[in-house]
Parts: structure tokens; C-alpha cells; sequence
């Protein structure tokens, strides 16, 4: 069972898939009853009128999160970069980038995940 912030959107069986097209400005919470794999689509420019390129990436689980990250952006091509961060509410306020505290302003509540996430704009 698949659900978007508490209600059911699909029942699977094993190999099947589901998609949603959802707003790049969200924040989704999305739970399955079994093990699944989490694709993220960015259609590109076209989709939102948001300067950016396609692209596809896997989400991890929470389980899976990493305390720490190294990223980069390209050199040139694109007006604005942006990093999105997704943290347990109680981190809010000690996550830090490039040795700055992300102000707490600027997380918003994932559902009641009890996680929030920001994007951040970087250089």
C-alpha cells in the first residue's frame, strides 16, 4: 500500500509501479507497508518554468540518511543552484552548510513525518 500524506494512492504487487505528478514547490510524505524504491523526476524547465535541466534520483529512506554530504555545482549554465535538505524535526537548528547554522525559518513540516525540509540556494 502506497500513501501521499496519509491517504492510499495505490496498491501494489511485486514489480508494479505507480506514479504521481506532483508540485515542485511541495513537501510529500510518502509511506509503503512494504519495501519500495522512491524515484524523483524533475521534468526540466518545461514543467514549471524553473530554469533547470531533467534529471532523475533515487530517495533514500530515512534509515538510510547520511550526516553528512560533499556536492557541487556547475561551474556555468544556470542562474541559481539550490540544495534541498531534509531533517527529524528535533535537528532543525544544528544542521549546518558550509559551517553555517540553515536557519530554522526555513524548514518547512513534512506532513506529520516528524521530518521538515528546506531548500537552500547556494552558489
Amino acid at each position: 500500500v502506497v500513501s501521499l500524506n496519509g491517504s492510499t494512492v495505490a496498491t501494489l504487487n511485486r514489480g508494479e509501479f505507480h506514479e504521481m505528478d506532483l508540485p515542485s514547490s511541495s513537501y510529500n510524505e510518502i509511506n509503503t507497508t512494504g519495501a519500495a524504491l522512491l524515484a524523483q523526476y524533475s521534468k526540466g524547465t518545461s514543467a514549471d518554468g524553473v530554469t533547470s535541466d531533467p534529471f532523475m534520483m533515487l530517495v533514500p529512506p530515512f534509515e538510510q540518511f547520511s550526516g553528512a554530504a560533499t556536492f557541487t555545482t556547475p561551474a556555468s549554465g544556470f542562474s541559481a543552484h539550490f540544495v534541498n535538505v531534509v531533517v527529524q524535526d528535533g535537528g532543525i537548528g544544528t544542521v549546518q552548510l558550509d559551517g553555517v547554522v540553515i536557519p530554522a525559518v526555513d524548514f518547512t513540516a513534512i506532513g506529520s513525518s516528524g521530518f521538515s525540509g528546506a531548500q537552500i540556494p547556494i552558489s
